[in-house]
């Protein structure tokens, strides 16, 4: 597909509010997969997650759920990433900063208020970068050992 630049995709996994965690890993892990796949094979572009978001429960679960998700979707685009497939990244929906709660919305989260999503964004990020890095950047360091 010559027009075609690069494929977005958008996750929102709580979408099926029936379904276990179980049944929701499952289902992701599928979703990812496919997707990868038909932009190394039959679109022959890389694919941006543009859109991964969890649904901010009040049960107290959700960043643990979150978390377990944001997982799968990483290692997987991580996997894809280092065999120079697919594999291009996904971005946080909706990542915000503090002082902007009234733009917020069910999916938002403030990574200073969520360290083991922030952990998982930023060694995700030096995961990422330690692939590509080269010559051109030699002062750049991860801030934590992925």
């Amino acid at each position: 597909m010559p027009i075609l630049y690069m494929p977005l995709m958008h996750i929102f996994v709580p979408r099926l509010p029936k379904a276990s965690m179980e049944e929701k890993l499952r289902y992701l892990s599928s979703w990812v997969d496919s997707h990868l796949n038909d932009s190394e094979h039959i679109l022959k572009k890389p694919v941006l997650f543009s859109e991964v978001g969890y649904l901010q429960h009040v049960d107290g679960n959700s960043t643990v759920d979150r978390d377990i998700l944001l997982r799968v979707v990483y290692d997987k685009i991580y996997d894809s990433a280092r065999k120079l497939q697919a594999g291009g990244g996904a971005l946080i929906w909706q990542l915000m900063v503090e002082g902007t709660h009234m733009y917020h919305d069910d999916f938002s989260l403030v990574a200073r208020d969520h360290p083991s999503t922030y952990k998982l964004i930023t060694e995700q990020s030096c995961r990422l970068q330690m692939l590509y890095k080269n010559d051109r950047d030699p002062d750049w360091q991860c801030p934590i050992q992925p």
